[in-house]
């Protein structure tokens, strides 16, 4: 479905737990923002893809440092091809031949992206990595409010009384500010 909807090579691959690397040459341009470390594998227990171009994979495992599957884990289909290539985003030959099983991949699609995030279990770390993808993509700021709109006011420090009330937004105040008026009273 994603090679029709979005023309990627990405195939499906096992289900297992491993220590997935980040790739820092792709990695680097697809994520931001304070949750992000570079440097950081991901443990986790993730569906994952292969035959990922070098460019489009953000997290993932060699075949050789690949875990056995045990006799409880289900292996969904194990594609060893891979279509890999170097190119002049900085990956570096090494890192483009080596097959690999990618849990976390993106592909610019159109004016967009197209992101995998495989973690069968969703962990912080994951979710950190979505958000920095987020940010990177400027998805978060498109998400933006627009005057009018319902709110439920979560995570202020200054006035934590007004926390847990809905409102309506009235303008923005800045970057991540916005003027909310009609505050009902929070639901017992």
């Amino acid at each position: 479905m994603l090679a029709k909807l979005f023309g990627t090579t990405w195939r499906p691959g096992a289900y297992y737990r491993a220590v997935w690397e980040p790739s820092p040459s792709a990695a680097g341009r697809h994520l931001a923002g304070p949750s992000y470390d570079p440097a950081a594998p991901l443990r986790a227990k993730a569906c994952c893809l292969t035959a990922v171009p070098a460019a489009e994979r953000l997290y993932g495992v060699a075949q050789s440092r690949r875990p056995a599957p045990s006799a409880a884990q289900r292996v969904v289909r194990i594609d060893t091809t891979d279509t890999a290539t170097s190119d002049d985003l900085g990956v570096t030959s090494d890192e483009a031949d080596e097959p690999r099983d990618v849990a976390i991949a993106v592909k610019a699609v159109g004016a967009g992206r197209v992101g995998f995030f495989g973690d069968a279990f969703c962990t912080p770390h994951t979710v950190g990595l979505l958000a920095s993808f987020c940010r990177a993509t400027g998805t978060l700021s498109k998400l933006s409010l627009v005057p009018g709109a319902t709110v439920r006011i979560d995570g202020l420090r200054a006035k934590p009384e007004h926390n847990g009330q809905r409102g309506t937004v009235l303008r923005r105040q800045g970057d991540e500010r916005w003027q909310v008026t009609r505050l009902a009273p929070r639901p017992t």
